[in-house]
């Protein structure tokens, strides 16, 4: 037979292609990196197995192709008897007491359509009547009719196989229920299972709608897993157990709160792996998470090598939530989700939580009615790494709200490197915006950021910020086109802060009550390439290269207000006089220096109230 795989065609309006993803019925990811296949082929001739048709009779001894038995879990007490460990199912639907268990719990309730309790048991579904050959679009419908519970119960086990099924119509969310807990698989203390060539679709459960996994641990599931609803984690739902993988197309599932497509929560759900496509989910408040929500101290798990698009969160994180420790996103797409406050893409509130390697683009906050952050991520807590990524075209409304691309809230380590930050909007922080952070941005690129108020590239309040080897430019503001830093503490080093907007109000960067180091920058920018403005401590500016994009009116240094601070240090710049009329330009009017005047006037200490003015030249 061949390997059946699911091909999902999903336009992401990333550039201008159309992405092509594909996920293989059960490639054995260890950590995302490398692939293999699992075989979908059974056994069938050099390993004898029970069998099992919709026109079988439990009668039959279901040990011959042509004396199959009709229930699923008939076949497991003659596999057991006859010490077989296969059992084949042909194509067709099997439902509630016609080939599903008629089971049911203490309070009169069908439990559960296919109870497995015992290990090392494989199940081949989608075979033809004569059992001689199993298509690829052929499968074994197991259908719970609304009825059953848990349409597959599987407890106390290892190694079980399922392979070629379509579990639908469990419901595990009626007030009768005594366990609300994965309509179409509940797996519990249960390890090393494999779903794979799995349709599991329009199921519904309070607690895992799809699938719900606790205790136990190393289960893999493949396959689609679609239209499943509950009141948390709709697609999946994972608890106390590590070292799952879900390789899957996880698909228009929806919670009433939270994790709407894929939920892993819990201290000891660690090491878990999610992959593939998670598209079309929806969440409620709490949490959020509208594709995955990883929550409740449940650390180190990756999302790896995954396309994450189109889903939305009532709350954080339309595309990823994270409120656990240690947890990775890496060589993943986030795109095209939505959240209503904070974070349209990702949402990170755990502790040292990283972004590696990935797309976030044309995410967005929808309400202009609250103040909203992190059109592409929203970042608040103790520590976050974003590296070597691209964060562009995402947004939040144009009312009071913060950072278009990236938002730290109240942040105290974070840090941003090798990445693109480009094309976002937002009113404060078009590209990145800081409040009350504690963060660095290094060796990167910020270009063509839009704020409709402040910090076009850049917005910084309370804050304490690095800036190192960056390119800033082509970004626009009312003002602070490239930068805009207030109430905090800045270093810039050794960027280019270039060809931002031309602007009176800091069209390089505008600093407005705080505390700055600027050293060893190119800031060439029309308008006032660097703004001054109430500023209460001695500011800084050395070894910097200093002129305009072009031969305008420009001005080098300018302050806007008589309160400016005294005593700034203004020492061995290079001012390039070709493309400044102004090398500094005091608000009051009586320290200016232009082209036309005086070249002694360049270290003239009255200056601004430099209490250093030395060194600097033109050019």
């Amino acid at each position: 037979m061949t390997k059946k795989t699911w091909i999902i065609l999903v336009s992401a309006l990333i550039g201008s292609g159309v992405l092509f993803y594909s996920c293989a019925a059960a490639p054995a990811l260890d950590s995302g990196s490398s692939s293999s296949s699992v075989s979908s082929e059974p056994p069938l001739g050099s390993q004898p197995g029970i069998y099992v048709g919709t026109n079988g009779s439990d009668t039959n001894t279901g040990t011959s192709k042509t004396a199959p038995v009709l229930t699923l879990q008939t076949a497991i007490l003659k596999v057991l008897a006859n010490g077989r460990a296969y059992v084949y199912v042909a194509s067709g639907t099997y439902t509630y007491r016609n080939g599903l268990n008629p089971l049911t719990n203490s309070s009169g309730v069908t439990n559960s359509g296919l109870l497995i309790s015992n290990s090392g048991i494989n199940f081949y579904g989608g075979w033809d009547n004569s059992f001689s050959s199993r298509a690829a679009d052929q499968y074994s419908v197991l259908h719970g009719s609304n009825v059953i519970d848990h349409v597959v119960l599987i407890k106390n086990s290892s190694n079980v196989l399922m392979d070629g099924f379509v579990v639908r119509n469990g419901l595990a969310i009626s007030p009768s229920v005594s366990s609300p807990k994965g309509g179409g698989f509940y797996i519990t203390n249960s390890s090393g299972c494999i779903i794979t060539n799995c349709i599991i679709a329009d199921n519904e459960g309070w607690i895992g709608g799809g699938i719900n996994i606790e205790s136990g641990g190393s289960n893999r599931i493949y396959g689609i897993i679609s239209n499943n609803t509950g009141g948390y984690g709709g697609g999946v739902y994972i608890s106390g157990s590590p070292d799952n993988i879900i390789n899957a197309s996880v698909v228009n599932n929806s919670v009433g709160n939270e994790g709407g497509g894929i939920l892993i929560n819990g201290s000891s759900s660690s090491n878990n792996l999610v992959t593939g496509q998670i598209f079309g989910n929806s969440g409620g408040g709490g949490t959020g998470g509208g594709g995955i929500l990883i929550n409740g101290s449940a650390a180190n798990n990756k999302v790896v090598n995954a396309l994450v698009s189109d889903n939305y969160s009532y709350a954080f994180g339309g595309g990823i939530s994270f409120r656990a420790p240690d947890n990775l996103i890496s060589n993943t797409i986030v795109s095209n989700n939505t959240a209503r406050q904070y974070g349209g893409g990702i949402a990170l509130q755990g502790t040292d939580c990283k972004v590696y390697n990935s797309r976030i683009c044309l995410n967005k906050i929808t309400n202009d009615s609250l103040l909203c952050s992190g059109g592409g991520i929203y970042i608040s807590g103790a520590g976050a790494l974003v590296y070597n990524s691209r964060i562009e075209n995402n947004s939040t409304p144009v009312d009071d709200d913060r950072g278009g691309g990236i938002s730290f809230y109240n942040v105290t380590s974070g840090y941003i490197s090798n990445s693109i930050i480009n094309s976002n909007s937002s009113s404060f922080g078009g590209g990145v915006c800081f409040f009350g952070s504690i963060a660095l941005i290094a060796n990167s690129s910020l270009f063509s950021n839009k704020a409709s108020q402040y910090g076009g590239g850049v917005y910084s309040v309370s804050s304490t910020n690095i800036l190192t080897e960056n390119t800033i430019s082509a970004n626009n503001a009312v003002a602070g086109c490239g930068l805009m830093i207030t109430y905090s503490s800045i270093t810039l080093m050794s960027n280019t802060i270039a060809s931002n907007a031309f602007n009176n109000y800091g069209s390089g960067f505008w600093i407005e009550n705080a505390a700055a180091v600027v050293k060893q920058n190119r800031i060439l920018n029309d308008g006032a390439s660097i703004g001054l403005r109430n500023n209460t401590e001695p500011l800084s500016f050395v070894s910097n290269i200093i002129g305009g994009a072009a031969a305008l009116s420009n001005t080098g240094i300018s302050e806007s207000t008589y309160s400016d601070s005294l005593g700034h240090t203004v020492l061995g710049n290079i001012f390039i006089t070709n493309r400044l009329k102004f090398l500094y330009y005091d608000f009051n009017g009586s320290h200016i220096v232009t082209n036309n005047a005086s070249w002694a006037n360049i270290n003239n200490t009255n200056y601004s109230g430099a209490a250093i003015a030395g060194g600097n030249s033109v050019q």
